[in-house]
């Protein structure tokens, strides 16, 4: 979501570490600011790691294509982690989407409801934005978002079995936050989906072309499932409170 976040439960926050640096001196080098962060965490052994794995997150979030509000605030607003991606959501009774209608920051009739690709009065993401968004979110990625990762993982169980619990610590925590953003990216790379099949199915005529969009919107449904799963299983297990949750 961006913004500050407070050192006790946002302990390894580097972007924030270099905002800090940067207002005492505006002309450091980078690279190496970044390096003396990962040495004071992780320690002299795995800071060349602990950077690895940070580029490879930013390449990924660089690749990464913009879904309008969906990509900030509007992601928690419209209770999309939430909501089910079927193929027509108001066919779902008004009582079984209270769970997440109730608590939206939505007008009562918002079209957002059951249109994903609009909100209010304006078009949220059009059509062909979402198939553009969907290619260019598994183009670009997955490989170096997983590959972080891996790297991620494999560190702290390296540190783990020789007993190093400040890198262990630094690299479970990163490696968590990380599936939590991968699960956000596949909720949103499904949403894109969605808004294309779904709009596409509507305005197309030929019945090759709509069993073709339908074909996709199902994939992503079942993507999306799978995702659900493995999000489900890190709020559950994840010791890291990698997510803000309001009472």
């Amino acid at each position: 979501m961006g913004g500050l976040q407070p050192p006790g439960k946002v302990p390894y926050a580097v972007n924030q570490e270099i905002f800090r640096a940067f207002q005492f001196d505006g002309e450091i080098d980078i690279d190496e600011a970044v390096l003396g962060v990962a040495r004071r965490w992780a320690g002299p052994r795995d800071a060349a790691a602990l950077v690895r794995g940070w580029r490879k997150v930013e390449a990924a979030i660089r690749k990464f294509a913009p879904m309008s509000l969906y990509s900030g605030f509007g992601s928690v607003w419209n209770r999309l982690l939430v909501r089910p991606l079927v193929p027509d959501i108001a066919r779902i009774p008004a009582a079984e989407r209270a769970y997440y209608e109730e608590v939206m920051v939505s007008p009562v009739h918002n079209p957002n409801k059951v249109d994903l690709g609009k909100d209010v009065l304006f078009e949220l993401i059009p059509k062909e934005y979402a198939k553009t968004a969907c290619r260019r979110i598994d183009a670009g990625v997955w490989k170096p978002l997983l590959a972080a990762i891996l790297l991620f993982r494999e560190r702290r169980d390296a540190a783990v079995r020789r007993g190093d619990d400040r890198a262990a610590a630094v690299f479970e925590d990163q490696y968590v936050r990380i599936l939590a953003l991968r699960a956000l990216y596949e909720t949103l790379r499904n949403t894109a989906a969605w808004i294309h099949a779904v709009h596409e199915h509507q305005e197309t005529k030929p019945a090759e072309r709509r069993r073709a969009v339908r074909a996709l919107l199902d994939r992503a449904i079942g993507r999306e499932i799978d995702n659900t799963a493995a999000l489900l299983r890190l709020w559950k297990s994840a010791r890291t409170e990698w997510m803000a949750v309001s009472g």
